[in-house]
């Protein structure tokens, strides 16, 4: 399952915790994507979840601006500058 954001966890504990002992029992191991929210991470330990992983959208939103929008971030590498990457060598004398 996705979500557009992080699961409210703390909104919907009694149905993920629910949720999370199912699948644990069933062998799986179980992510809870949230919100990067002290409350949200407490939450999911509460509930069971053996790992969170953490939505960063809206920190996308503030660095990136509308270019975080579905991965529409140019990812080319930023052009090289002129200068050379080793230091000159020194004239013998």
């Amino acid at each position: 399952m996705t979500t557009e954001g992080g699961l409210d966890v703390i909104g919907n504990f009694d149905v993920i915790k629910n949720a999370v002992e199912r699948l644990k029992a069933a062998g799986v191991f179980v992510s809870i994507f949230i919100d990067p929210a002290a409350d949200q991470i407490e939450a999911a330990k509460n509930a069971g979840a053996q790992q969170v992983e953490l939505c960063t959208g809206e920190y996308a939103e503030l660095t990136l601006g509308s270019r975080a929008m579905h991965g529409e971030v140019n990812a080319e590498p930023p052009p090289r500058s002129n200068a050379s990457a080793t230091p000159p060598s020194t004239p013998a004398r």
